[in-house]
């Protein structure tokens, strides 16, 4: 009798892969085991690249939120700075200085 499929498809199939013993060589592997041939990885092959940072939805949101409230407590502020410079201007008292000049009575 032959094998069943199940025992086949357990190991990848043949083909060169990277080396599990030498960085940036490959090894080629026969299907059962590997083999003694190596070659360099060459550079025309797709190099793995790490993935990038990406900022989540969430995280972009909590930004814009942060600068919004910081835009209206520099305005609160500023409203409330030219409040008190108005408050502090109504009670300085205000002198009236009349240029009418009064009648001498020289006769």
């Amino acid at each position: 009798m032959s094998e069943p499929h199940s025992a086949a498809r357990a190991h990848p199939v043949a083909g060169w892969y990277a080396d599990p013993d030498h960085a940036g060589f490959l090894r080629y592997w026969d299907g059962a085991v590997w083999t003694e041939h190596t070659r360099l990885t060459s550079s025309s092959e797709p190099a793995r690249r790490e993935p990038r940072h990406r900022l989540g939805t969430a995280a972009v949101l909590g930004i814009i939120a942060s600068v919004a409230l910081l835009g209206v407590a520099l305005v609160a502020i500023a409203i409330a700075a030219e409040r008190e410079e108005l408050e502090d201007a109504a009670q300085v008292p205000i002198a009236v200085i009349s240029s009418v000049a009064t009648p001498t009575s020289e006769s």
